[in-house]
């Protein structure tokens, strides 16, 4: 056999992996270049979204004509991590436009024939993609602060059920599946203590749908510092306790936390904090209870 040739034969074996390595990195620039949201929604037959919609500035609401359909679709375009950053990337667009977010936050109109229906939004229909829900759901958290400030300061709201924290927070509540409750309870802590009151009341009662029981320890010291700063929480406080089932060092934790209350306690909050003190009550520390 000739050296040479042997040589190059050798040489030459790497060649089908190099190509089919640069061919890898095309399909993913590809899917990089066509997964900008505008794209991926154009492709699940959602229309109203841009301005390149016919009569798109006309429509109060974005439509479909098969929701489950768009929502396949949209799982088939985004199933690649590389889909999914530049997705999430162009996303920030979206998120920081409040008419065209306010647009994605409201129920798809859906469209068959004659007859018309209302169902998830666009934005709903993303966080019920597991492979997309936290990231999505972080970003939309993260705006929070910034949105329930714009709206005090412009109408002194921030609860009203159509104002933009109030439709974010909609979105999150009773997700099909949650993908990770434990970084999602993470970040409702840590926008909390910089939203609005009227938010933060709206967040505590999120925060039991979502939070593990490994999570309650840390959550509890949130509502604490909570009432360390307002006592106008003590409601909205009671009620987030309330829905968590709390593992009895907690509830012993919390109720020396809101004895220590009782006396600063606003006078129509005085019925729920006693009726919470006395129901959570226990043989070991019912006498601590009874004498405040």
């Amino acid at each position: 056999m000739n050296p040479l040739a042997d040589a190059s034969n050798r040489l030459g074996t790497p060649q089908p992996l190099q190509r089919s390595s640069s061919k890898r990195q095309r399909l993913e620039q590809l899917q990089s270049q066509q997964a900008t949201f505008q794209h991926v929604v154009s492709r699940a037959g959602i229309r109203g979204l841009t301005a390149a919609d016919e009569d798109a500035h006309q429509l109060p609401a974005l439509e479909v004509d098969d929701p489950r359909q768009a929502r396949r679709q949209l799982a088939a375009d985004l199933a690649s991590p590389t889909a999914r950053e530049t997705f999430l990337d162009s996303l920030g667009e979206v998120v920081a436009a409040e008419e065209l977010l306010h647009k994605c936050l409201l129920p798809i109109t859906v469209t068959v024939q004659v007859s018309y229906a209302t169902g998830d939004s666009l934005i709903r229909m993303l966080l019920n993609l597991p492979s997309l829900q936290q990231q999505l759901a972080e970003r939309l958290l993260q705006k929070l602060p910034e949105y329930s400030q714009v709206e005090c300061e412009e109408d002194g709201a921030g609860s009203s059920s159509s104002s933009l924290p109030s439709l974010i927070l909609g979105q999150l509540r009773w997700l099909e599946v949650v993908a990770d409750a434990e970084r999602l309870t993470a970040t409702v802590l840590e926008v909390l203590p910089v939203c609005s009151p009227a938010v933060q009341q709206q967040l505590l009662g999120f925060l039991p749908e979502v939070a593990l029981p490994q999570d309650h320890e840390v959550v509890v010291d949130q509502l604490r510092a909570l009432l360390d700063q307002d006592l106008a929480f003590m409601a909205a406080v009671l009620d987030c306790i309330s829905n968590m089932q709390l593992e009895q060092h907690l509830q012993d934790d919390v109720l020396t936390m809101l004895l220590g209350q009782l006396a600063a306690v606003e006078v129509e909050d005085l019925p729920g904090l006693v009726k919470y003190l006395l129901g959570s009550a226990t043989k070991a520390n019912a006498e601590q209870a009874s004498t405040q």
